[in-house]
């Protein structure tokens, strides 16, 4: 294992077909952009990582307290989610900034326990990030996103719909 990759969290799939046919590879500042300036946030102080049995468990167990969020955009929450989960309102994730503050103060999360998800878990670092410097305490994140849930439990476990 190369220095440089150490600690990427690589995923892959199976494929009947080739999927990206004209696939091109760039380098980009940023994979996913918030839209603030990133000084302002501790990206060392992102949400407890769970793992997707552990993220399972949690849902299972939620109680009045708990709130899921899905922090894709309103159209990959609209053709799946997990049940009961709250789709933040996005049309990009820059826009999560402003719909986060609106979520913090509208669904109290700073008395609750948050458990949040995306695609890949990319954007859960971001966003798991935000709300703890929007003074939210107790933030878990599904690590690997969806995708890492789903090749856990092929059958689909507690997420409905497509990823």
């Amino acid at each position: 294992e190369k220095e440089l990759f150490r600690g990427i969290d690589f995923k892959s799939s199976m494929a009947e077909s080739v999927p990206f046919s004209n696939l091109s590879v760039q380098i980009r500042p940023e994979i996913v952009t918030l839209g603030v300036d990133r000084s302002k946030i501790d990206l060392s102080g992102t949400g407890l990582h769970l793992t997707p049995e552990e993220f399972h468990e949690e849902i299972l167990h939620a109680d009045d307290r708990t709130v899921v969020i899905d922090i894709r955009n309103e159209y990959e929450s609209k053709i799946g989610k997990f049940e009961g989960a709250v789709g933040a309102p996005l049309r990009q994730f820059s826009d999560l900034p402003r719909v986060a503050t609106s979520l913090v103060d509208k669904l109290h999360l700073k008395d609750k326990k948050v458990l949040m998800y995306c695609t890949g878990g990319v954007r859960c670092e971001l966003g798991s990030a935000l709300l703890r410097s929007y003074g939210v305490d107790e933030v878990l994140q599904l690590s690997g996103g969806i995708h890492n849930y789903l090749e856990t439990f092929r059958n689909g476990g507690l997420f409905l719909g497509k990823n």
